[in-house]
């Protein structure tokens, strides 16, 4: 997917805008000499001796140029040959200063609103439209001039605009952005809030590791006696071998080789298996792990749920950063308290209503639109579901226990929907829409109250929260009120609980 404005996405989409308008509008295209007069030509006029004439000038209508009358008849004559020709690259270069500037635009207004949007991607598309057409009105103008002038002048040359043309080509696509789709989801992201407060960087590209050369697992020593077996990044192209591990309770294959999920079947007393950051495609041959209680396969590259029928014991699992596109197959996981999901290509919430103990659910980084289908989720207190395409706050009634909520970086313009839940103690709504601060005064028990990167201005909404009397941290950077001088003592005078303004702490 295309996103444009990352990095120096925006010098370079101005710059290629301004390139291209001056390449068009200028008459240096090429120059040649011709009976012995010094002559340049632009898309529009042709120029000798700097007299400078449209390309559709008729001889008599131009008195002032008669000195050069038969010559400028024989210039027209030769140059009404390849006209069409200069009308299709006089019209490619003006639709690709139009796209160009159709480009910058929606980029700037989606960046500026701070939340992902489909703005942003047909920003993309527009500079890499912009850039094709360019491309294709230059093509046209070097394959018939070269044509044309290659065999009636021996002096001649492209010149100064034409080679701007080219240049301006080479900034439009530097503007563009391409990512692969498991940033697909929201994704214009530099950094976003981590659940601890602090700002964390977006997900680095994990190394290639089809470069490393996998290891045998004869060539590792193992330890029949050991309860917790440590075979973090140690090149294990294969699982295998394991069977003298009879008193295994967890076993981490972190960071390893491993593209097939195998050989499992002697360990039935196992309670804990990690497989983070490997090739995994598939979840399976993991029924005779009836003892299972934590199970992470996150960074790896698995499209679907499944095989975790006999792993009715899980209590925690992990499948952040994988390829996922919808929750399914975990219905009879009854006592599952943990599932993270993040990363991977979600669009709904559904199939969690049997999951009655759950207590924590992440969904950030997703392509998530609708709160929904969480009624049965009675004992959640953590749901994190940041970095989505979500704009409004519905769904959430039936969880009175919830405790912090996690709406960072999405499309939401009210806060609303949080009538029955009374419990909150960290409500995260940073990097979205909002203009004013409504909705939260029966929130007593709120104590981190995070609104960043907002719109809002009015001093008033603070009132607010003057009911949660344990309020410590508030997060309102980057909203227009922040221009206040007196920004931070205003919020001290209207929040004496808060011990923490932004990433700063209150000195007494």
């Amino acid at each position: 997917m295309l996103y444009t404005l990352a990095g120096g996405g925006t010098l370079c989409g101005v710059a290629a805008l301004v390139l291209l308008i001056v390449s068009t509008a200028t008459d240096f295209w090429m120059q040649y000499r011709y009976s012995g007069s010094a002559a340049n030509q632009g898309l529009w006029r042709f120029c000798i001796n700097r007299k400078c004439h449209s390309h559709t000038i008729s001889v008599e209508s131009c008195p002032y140029v008669c000195q050069f009358s038969s010559l400028l008849t024989v210039m027209q004559e030769l140059l009404w040959e390849i006209y069409s020709f200069w009308d299709a690259t006089r019209a490619f270069m003006l639709l690709a200063v139009l796209s160009c500037f159709a480009g910058i635009v929606l980029g700037l207004s989606a960046f500026t609103n701070g939340a992902k949007s489909r703005r942003i991607r047909i920003g993309g598309i527009a500079l890499l439209l912009s850039a094709f057409l360019a491309l294709l009105a230059l093509s046209i103008y070097t394959g018939v001039t070269v044509h044309f002038f290659g065999k009636r002048y021996l002096e001649w040359r492209f010149s100064w605009s034409y080679i701007l043309g080219w240049v301006a080509i080479l900034l439009a696509f530097a503007a563009v952005d391409r990512r692969g789709e498991s940033e697909e989801s929201g994704d214009d992201e530099g950094k976003k809030k981590g659940l601890n407060g602090e700002s964390e960087p977006q997900q680095p590209a994990l190394p290639e590791k089809e470069e490393e050369s996998p290891v045998d697992m004869d060539t590792i020593t193992l330890d029949p006696e050991e309860e917790d077996v440590d075979l973090v990044h140690c090149r294990i192209g294969k699982i295998e071998g394991l069977e003298i591990l009879k008193k295994a309770k967890t076993i981490s294959l972190r960071q390893n080789l491993i593209k097939q999920i195998e050989n499992l079947e002697s360990l039935s007393g196992l309670r804990e298996l990690d497989l983070y950051d490997n090739q995994i495609h598939k979840l399976e041959n993991l029924q005779a792990l009836t003892e299972m209680e934590v199970l992470d396969v996150s960074f790896n590259v698995l499209r679907k749920i499944e095989g975790l029928e006999r792993l009715t014991r899980l209590r925690k699992l992990f499948l952040l950063h994988n390829k996922i596109s919808r929750i399914d197959n975990v219905g009879h996981l009854s006592n599952l308290e943990m599932l993270e999901l993040g990363s991977n290509r979600i669009r709904v919430i559904e199939n969690l209503d049997a999951l009655s103990q759950l207590d924590s659910l992440f969904l950030g980084t997703n392509k998530i639109t609708r709160l929904q289908n969480l009624d049965g989720l009675h004992n959640l207190t953590v749901l994190s579901i940041q970095s989505n395409r979500i704009t409004k706050m519905e769904g959430l009634q039936s969880l009175v226990n919830l405790r912090e909520l996690y709406l960072s970086h999405n499309g939401i313009e009210v806060i609303e929907g949080l009538e029955n839940n009374k419990k909150l103690t960290t409500l995260d709504v940073a990097a979205n829409r909002i203009k004013k601060i409504e909705n939260i005064s029966h929130l007593t028990e709120l104590q981190e109250f995070w609104m960043n990167d907002n719109q809002i201005e009015n001093w008033g909404d603070l009132d607010e929260l003057k009911n949660a009397r344990g309020l410590e941290t508030v997060y309102l950077e980057r909203n227009p009120l922040q221009k206040d001088p007196q920004y931070r003592r205003k919020i001290m005078l209207a929040l004496p609980s808060v011990r923490q303004i932004d990433a700063t702490f209150i000195r007494f």
